[in-house]
């Protein structure tokens, strides 16, 4: 890691990613260091923290969401009425043709701030619109970037992600302004994108010239993307392991034996499976030890 790398992570990690969650009004700081404390909570405390947590959620959702309101009006039952886990069963599924039926009526009156469309990755059929105001998008940034620390992976390390829904090379496009914006911000996030749509051997060989010059701390991806990237390396004889990686980070798909030990010897890096959604940001992430942990807090 060069000089410039590690002056620019610690202006990054003290400067630029606390300013930029403060200009959009997200208190992401704040989520991170309570989330560093809760998850060393007993599990009892734990268990008592997300009943709290969700009978908050209750609450919030019968008092400012006009569905949810409609819902528990219909079912005859208020929050109060939920005193145990069990008691939930009382309340009816959400479905998907809900929410394409109740867009507007499953917003909180609540919300501070601007809400901001993301979308599911679609791995069932359609990607699925929601909204996030600034405190849902904080909490999730932080989620994402508490098990790294387990790993020694900091705010201002250098990340390179084989990605999809997020590249500029998608089929169709992000739009010409969006495709544009996109290096700029990913070098201020100190992070490069590497697009699965295109994992030709031209393409993986410019990804490689890429990849060894930006020196990456953290590979994120698609573990099929990874393994293939991996198999691609080993044929060319190229040897990953002197660029300074020190984690390999697969999601969105099985990871088999054969798929990991192939991966660590070619990129000289642990790998380490990690659960998500869009939707709600990170839900398990394995340790070094290699159990895979929820976070359940």
């Amino acid at each position: 890691m060069s000089r410039d790398d590690t002056y620019y992570g610690k202006i990054f990690k003290s400067l630029v990613f606390p300013g930029i969650q403060k200009i959009f009004g997200r208190d992401t700081m704040a989520i991170l260091k309570e989330s560093e404390a809760t998850q060393w909570l007993p599990r009892k405390e734990i268990l008592r923290l997300q009943w709290n947590n969700l009978h908050l959620l209750l609450e919030h959702a019968y008092k400012t969401v006009p569905y949810y309101r409609r819902i528990f009006s219909e079912a005859g039952i208020v929050p109060e009425d939920i005193r145990t886990p069990d008691d939930y069963s009382r309340l009816p599924l959400l479905s998907k043709d809900d929410i394409w039926d109740n867009p507007r009526a499953l917003i909180s009156s609540a919300c501070q701030g601007r809400l901001r469309e993301f979308r599911t990755g679609g791995s069932t059929g359609e990607p699925f619109p929601f909204w996030k105001d600034p405190h849902a998008i904080a909490a999730g940034l932080a989620d994402i970037r508490r098990p790294r620390l387990w790993w020694g992976i900091g705010l201002g390390d250098r990340v390179a992600r084989f990605w999809g829904n997020s590249a500029s090379q998608a089929p169709g496009g992000k739009g010409r302004i969006r495709s544009l914006m996109d290096p700029l911000k990913q070098r201020i996030m100190n992070r490069r994108e590497f697009s699965v749509y295109d994992m030709s051997p031209k393409r993986m060989r410019e990804y490689w010239t890429k990849l060894k010059t930006y020196s990456p701390r953290m590979i994120l991806g698609y573990a099929s993307s990874l393994y293939l990237f991996a198999e691609f390396l080993k044929e060319e004889g190229i040897n990953a392991r002197g660029i300074g990686i020190k984690l390999v980070v697969s999601t969105s798909e099985m990871l088999f034996d054969r798929q990991r030990d192939l991966i660590e010897e070619v990129l000289g890096a642990k790998v380490a499976l990690r659960y998500g959604a869009n939707e709600v940001g990170e839900l398990a992430f394995q340790c070094s030890s290699g159990s895979l942990h929820t976070l359940d807090d």
